[in-house]
């Protein structure tokens, strides 16, 4: 015969774990106290993110997309036209919102720089292909899209099949 268990009384048993964090704060090391923050910071509320309203059957060519500020871009497909910042874009790292992913510097870099070896200029690194994966995953995601957003054009080198650039009137932010 199985012993019934009192969910009262292991509840009262055992604390919550906020609860004995914040009441022993002041014990633990100080190192230990900024991994816990860092850790809370990263499951704080992300602002709300949101997919494009594309229009139905519209391609990449029909994309454009003006950097206004470091932060912000303004996105046109067709009629439909949208201001976005990176974490609306779900461009914002997760364990420092603040700070953005690779994407969005990848997006930048294409507006700094028109030209099809746009993204060599960045330092060099062994993870291209898996950057250029994600963006395009990123890219086919947020917009809905079908096909391929990056034309390949020599070994391991893509051009934007969308129109990407820095705002003339306030381009010189990022200069």
């Amino acid at each position: 015969m199985a012993r019934r268990i009192n969910a009262r009384k292991v509840k009262e048993k055992i604390p919550d774990e906020m609860d004995v964090v914040a009441r022993n704060w002041g014990s633990f090391p100080l190192r230990v106290r900024r991994r816990i923050v860092q850790i809370a910071r990263a499951y704080d509320p992300v602002e709300e993110v949101e997919c494009f309203p594309t229009p139905t059957g519209a391609a990449w060519h029909e994309v454009e997309i003006v950097f206004l500020a470091p932060e912000w871009v303004w996105v046109q497909v067709r009629d439909v036209k949208c201001t976005f910042t990176f974490s609306r874009m779900w461009l914002a790292d997760k364990r420092k919102p603040g700070v953005a992913r690779s994407e969005w510097r990848m997006l930048r870099t294409y507006a700094e720089n028109p030209d099809p070896d746009a993204y060599y200029r960045l330092p060099q690194r062994p993870n291209l292909k898996m950057d250029i994966s994600k963006f395009r995953r990123w890219l086919k995601k947020f917009f809905g899209i079908p096909g391929d957003p990056l034309l390949p054009f020599k070994p391991m080198r893509w051009m934007p099949r969308f129109k990407v650039r820095i705002d003339e009137k306030k381009g010189d932010y990022l200069r």
